[in-house]
C-alpha cells in the first residue's frame, strides 16, 4: 500500500545493479540463513562411514547415527544400505 512499495530478490550483485539508478522510500533486507553443505554421498559412502566408525570402537547404532547425521538423510536410509551391503561387525556390544 506504500507509493514506492517494490520487491526485488537476487544476489547481492543483482541487488547492488538495482539500486544504482536510485531508491525511493526505505529498503527492507531480508537475508536468508547459512545453509551447510553436506557431503553428497551415496549407499557406499554410508556403508564405508559406519564401518570406519565401527573399526574405531562405535557401536553400530551409533555409527549408524553418526553417519545420518554426516551425510544429512535419515538413519533409516544408512541403515538400509548397511543392511543391504550385510558388512561383518567389526564391534560387539
Amino acid at each position: 500500500t506504500k507509493t514506492y512499495e517494490e520487491i526485488v530478490r537476487g544476489g547481492l550483485a543483482h541487488l547492488q545493479e538495482w539500486a544504482t539508478g536510485g531508491v525511493r522510500g526505505e529498503v527492507t533486507l531480508v537475508v536468508a540463513g547459512w545453509e551447510a553443505q553436506r557431503p553428497a554421498g551415496g549407499a557406499s559412502d554410508y556403508v564405508a562411514e559406519v564401518l570406519a566408525c565401527e573399526a574405531a570402537g562405535t557401536p553400530r547404532k551409533e555409527a549408524i547415527a553418526a553417519s545420518a547425521k554426516h551425510f544429512g538423510v535419515p538413519k533409516r536410509v544408512v541403515y538400509d544400505a548397511v543392511v543391504a551391503a550385510k558388512p561383518p561387525r567389526t564391534h560387539t556390544s
